[in-house]
């Protein structure tokens, strides 16, 4: 009985330590900066169509099928990004779940293992050593520029849009009083 507390108390305190020295290094930060900026986005088509018809049923009539496949109710939605360092030779790969525009859970691989798990803003696993956090270093000092570079452009075009909202307004308020 004794034992099994001194295990725990030893496992809470691994547990503080890893989180501090995560928080401290700013890991799931660069993370989620890589997957955005250098990864892809994962997204998943959803359709608004309540009753689909049985898939034998389709078979046997392609135009059907067809109208269905056609089907204007069907969305796209962002569901998460996701990153493989391998195309630079790197085995490194980062997963992001997003739910409701919000991070719900951030996970990285380093040769298979890994090494890092974030879920609903509470760090599940982080295993610190010096060669993944190098490459996770690395990564992340080439994200920041594609990060700046999207920001200065985000701005760009809604200063423009505003710009022209605004001008809309004015021409409208003209019409409206005769001015």
């Amino acid at each position: 009985m004794q034992d099994q507390g001194r295990l725990e108390a030893a496992k809470r305190a691994i547990i503080e330590k890893r989180t501090f020295e995560a928080a401290k290094k700013e890991v799931s930060k660069k993370l989620q900066t890589i997957v955005r900026y250098l990864g892809r986005p994962v997204v998943e088509q959803i359709s608004n169509v309540r009753n689909l018809p049985d898939f034998w049923e389709l078979e046997e009539n392609e135009d059907d099928f067809r109208a269905l496949m056609a089907d204007e109710d069907i969305r796209e939605v962002l569901v998460g990004y996701y990153f493989d360092g391998l195309k630079c030779g790197i085995n490194l790969t980062i997963q992001t779940l997003i739910y409701e525009d919000k991070i719900v859970e951030t996970k990285a691989h380093y040769n298979g293992y890994p090494v890092f798990c974030e879920s609903e803003g509470r760090l599940e696993g982080y295993a610190p050593f010096d060669e993944w956090e190098n490459h996770l270093n690395m990564f992340y000092s080439a994200a920041i520029p594609v990060e700046q570079a999207q920001k200065t452009e985000a701005k760009k075009i809604s200063r423009e849009i505003n710009k022209r909202e605004n001008k809309e307004a004015l021409n409208k308020f003209k019409r409206i009083w005769g001015i």
